[in-house]
């Protein structure tokens, strides 16, 4: 599909989407997984409030549902991140509808951040859950714990996904079967999917889950759905995501056809005093870093006077990939607002154009890499190298998706 077309339809669907979702939220793993991976976890002081609204068919006489699920996430100190989700359910074969449990909390922690590499652990449980006799549930403690992967240009071009899990969750039976529509099931899932690079502020995805129950009740619990859908930037602050599922083995595990719209709000504060106490950290570690390297060069030249070794190169080296000259001066510009030194910016014509920028860097720069990588329009490949040009500290390779 053509970016003017993807961009068309988006702004097309705006209206509904907000008039749908204002007050709507995400969960984690729940039956038929409303929302896409997500393998990033906020830094302290950054909140989302965010929403999932979706509607769920069951086959076999089983109905359809609907669910609104606000939440509100919260970066907290070090690699951890909570959110608390109020869950509310209409289920429209039986014409009952109330709050699931009074509260869902989950606990996330980022077991890998390592730029095209990255994976988020997560766990939840539910607080007081609905009586059952009110017909919206199992009336039990639901529980599970899950992972999500990301691998940014690995298998294809764009980002490969897998997630897994396993949970203790309400089971939708035949509400003609018996008194109870609901009752507790456990198994495991798992999902592979891929996200497409365009040339929008996009994602199209397209992803496979699977099922496997635990227990007596295992083969009810097997299915294999497809699920397509896409994630866009509706403002800077704003994100719009759409979720489609259909099950091809139908045992009613999960919905024979569901489809899911998450909004997302992200207040990102400046917090000035915690960018300081990161940019003052970030600078002693390059000064330890430096000092370092002179004692093992005076080590070496010691040791082995003949073999002269390359000196580091202080500051940023700007290299342009793109073919595009007007590119250089710009991301020096926005390189120069971000008061970082720039050791050198020049065309690079003798080498293939490249279509994707790519920030690389020393370890022990991850830090002043990625604030590179925000302040850049689109999304950029982030590497760390021992072997860097011009034996640079950071190095910015300017691509194409620049222009």
């Amino acid at each position: 599909m053509k970016a003017s077309a993807i961009a068309g339809c988006c702004k097309g669907l705006q209206g509904t989407i907000v008039a749908g979702a204002t007050t709507l939220a995400t969960m984690g793993a729940a039956v038929a997984g409303p929302t896409l991976p997500d393998t990033r976890i906020l830094d302290p002081g950054q909140i989302d409030a965010r929403g999932t609204a979706g509607f769920s068919y069951f086959g076999a006489g089983q109905g359809t549902t609907m669910d609104l699920l606000p939440t509100l996430r919260a970066g907290l100190p070090g690699p951890f991140e909570v959110s608390v989700t109020v869950p509310y359910r209409h289920d429209l074969e039986e014409d009952q509808y109330a709050l699931r449990n009074s509260l869902r909390a989950d606990l996330s922690f980022q077991i890998l951040d390592d730029g095209p590499l990255q994976a988020v652990l997560r766990g939840y449980t539910t607080i007081d859950p609905a009586d059952e006799d009110e017909g919206i549930g199992s009336g039990s403690h639901n529980y599970g714990l899950s992972a999500d992967f990301r691998a940014e240009d690995w298998l294809v071009p764009g980002a490969f996904y897998l997630r897994g899990g396993l949970e203790r969750h309400d089971h939708r039976d035949d509400p003609g079967s018996g008194d109870v529509a609901y009752r507790l099931a456990n198994r495991l899932t798992a999902e592979a999917g891929i996200g497409l690079d365009v040339d929008v502020d996009a994602e199209p995805y397209f992803g496979i889950r699977g099922t496997h129950g635990v227990g007596s009740s295992s083969r009810d619990q097997q299915s294999l759905s497809f699920r397509p859908g896409i994630r866009f930037r509706y403002t800077p602050n704003t994100e719009i995501q759409f979720l489609a599922q259909f099950d091809t083995v139908q045992r009613n595990a999960e919905p024979e056809r569901a489809v899911f719209v998450t909004w997302t709000y992200q207040h990102r504060p400046p917090d000035r005093d915690l960018d300081s106490l990161r940019e003052r950290i970030a600078a002693n570690q390059t000064a330890i870093e430096r000092l370092e390297r002179r004692v093992g060069d005076i080590e070496r030249r010691l040791l082995r006077p003949e073999i002269p070794e390359p000196q580091v190169t202080d500051g940023v080296v700007v290299l342009n990939h793109s073919g595009v000259p007007e590119l250089t001066a710009q991301v020096v510009d926005i390189l120069e607002g971000l008061e970082l030194s720039i050791a050198d910016a020049r065309d690079e014509d003798d080498v293939a154009r490249r279509d994707r920028t790519k920030i690389l860097y020393r370890p022990g720069h991850a830090e002043r890499a990625r604030e590179i990588a925000r302040a850049l329009p689109g999304n950029q490949l982030i590497e760390q190298r021992d072997d860097m040009p011009d034996q640079a500290e950071i190095a910015v390779l300017i691509g194409f998706d620049l222009e």
